[in-house]
C-alpha cells in the first residue's frame, strides 16, 4: 500500500491539520475511519478544530507503541498538542512546514510528553 500521495497535502490550522492528516494516514493503513475520535481526543487538551458532540470510537492508552501502527499524541506545555501515526520507529506527521516521516526520536525531541494510542470501536 503506498501512501505517496499523502505528501501533497498541506497545513492549515482549522480545515486540515495534523489531526486530520493522522486519520488520513490511518484510514488509509487501517480501513478504520477515525476523524471524529481524534477531534474529540484533542478537544480534551483544549483544542477544537471542529471537534463533534460524541465520537463513534475511544481509545486505549498504550505504555509503548506496538509492532503495528499507533497514534502518537506530542505533548509541550503552553502549546498546541501535535499528533502523527507512529509506524516502525518514525512517525507520519503533518506541519506547518508539510508532510513528513520522520525518525520518532528527532519529532520527540521537540515535546515533552509522548503519549501512544490505538483506537477501539464502542459496542
Amino acid at each position: 500500500m503506498s501512501l505517496d500521495d499523502l505528501h501533497e497535502r498541506t497545513y492549515q490550522k482549522k480545515s486540515y491539520n495534523c489531526t486530520h492528516f493522522a486519520a488520513d494516514v490511518w484510514e488509509r493503513l487501517t480501513g478504520q475511519d477515525i476523524k471524529e475520535a481524534l477531534t474529540d481526543t484533542l478537544a480534551q487538551y483544549g483544542v477544537r478544530h471542529s471537534a463533534p458532540d460524541a465520537a463513534r470510537l475511544r481509545f486505549k492508552r498504550l505504555d509503548a507503541p506496538g509492532e503495528g501502527p499507533s497514534i502518537a499524541l506530542f505533548l509541550r506545555p503552553g502549546c498546541e498538542p501535535h499528533m502523527g501515526v507512529f509506524i516502525q520507529d518514525r512517525v507520519w506527521h503533518l506541519h506547518e512546514c508539510g508532510v513528513a516521516f520522520e525518525r520518532f526520536d528527532v519529532v520527540a525531541m521537540f515535546f515533552k510528553k509522548v503519549r501512544f494510542y490505538l483506537p477501539c470501536a464502542v459496542n
